[in-house]
């Protein structure tokens, strides 16, 4: 198992000797917590890198967890603070790993980040905070904040952050926040019990069926209204980015239309 390997000093030290921080973006960094390695010995490891650590606050954008000591309510409050904005979350092997190879193990497959994850008690808790999936790096609930009923008219795609249109988002914003959707444990709990069951389960057929539905019906009706080019070409793009991505060759439910007749 790839965290076991830097358990140790000496080859940590050695796998990331010729490491170049500044060229990865990593310049500053805050850490909360120890494990593998003690959260003070890893900090005097990242100065020697020429990066710099620092204490959770409001403009952390990076952020590196251990396995223990860390504080609930100081990562809750971080993920309030960073509602709507991008936060980079670590495991401690996870950093070491991305000093190692120069690759970001935020950009592998769904299946390594979250054999990194799995297990890891602070990124397990951020995976469950209300707003905050992670390893996807868009926080769209303010951690627990924002649990009012404007989110049940919302619905669950506008509250992992699906926005499109002339103020959506970018279309990599727009296809992190489906795959998001797609891979998300369980809708929040302020969201009805019927309409949660109507999303099924992480990375299902009724999942993706949903998301599929209501993107076509979204779609279908702004057909009918004027100005709305914009926000129907991302949507029918969308569509097709999710068939290609999450159907072809996988399910066999009928993929819906936007054709308005």
């Amino acid at each position: 198992m790839i965290t076991n390997a830097f358990r140790s000093r000496p080859p940590r030290d050695w796998l990331c000797q010729n490491a170049d921080a500044s060229s990865l973006g990593l310049k500053y960094v805050a850490t909360s917590g120890s494990g593998p390695f003690q959260e003070g010995e890893f900090d005097d490891f990242l100065r020697r890198l020429q990066i710099e650590p620092r204490g959770i606050a409001a403009g952390t954008r990076v952020l590196v967890v251990g396995r223990r000591d860390w504080s609930e309510n100081s990562l809750k409050n971080l993920i309030r603070q960073r509602s709507g904005q991008r936060l980079w979350v670590y495991s401690q092997e996870m950093l070491i790993a991305y000093l190692a190879t120069g690759i970001d193990p935020l950009t592998a497959s769904e299946d390594v980040v979250e054999r990194f994850g799995r297990g890891h008690p602070a990124l397990v808790y951020l995976s469950e905070i209300a707003g905050f999936d992670w390893p996807t790096t868009v926080i769209s609930g303010g951690g627990g904040s924002e649990l009012d009923a404007n989110w049940l008219e919302k619905g669950f795609l506008k509250f992992v952050g699906y926005t499109v249109g002339r103020s959506g988002g970018t279309e990599e914003e727009r296809r992190e926040a489906l795959a998001k959707a797609y891979r998300a444990t369980r809708l929040p709990a302020f969201f009805p019990a019927e309409y949660r069951s109507e999303w099924g389960s992480r990375r299902s057929s009724v999942r993706l069926s949903k998301m599929a539905n209501s993107i076509a019906t979204f779609c279908k009706h702004a057909k009918r209204r004027p100005r709305t080019e914009i926000a129907v070409a991302e949507w029918e793009e969308d569509l097709d980015w999710l068939k290609v991505t999450y159907y072809d060759g996988r399910y066999s439910f009928e993929w819906p239309s936007t054709a308005v007749w």
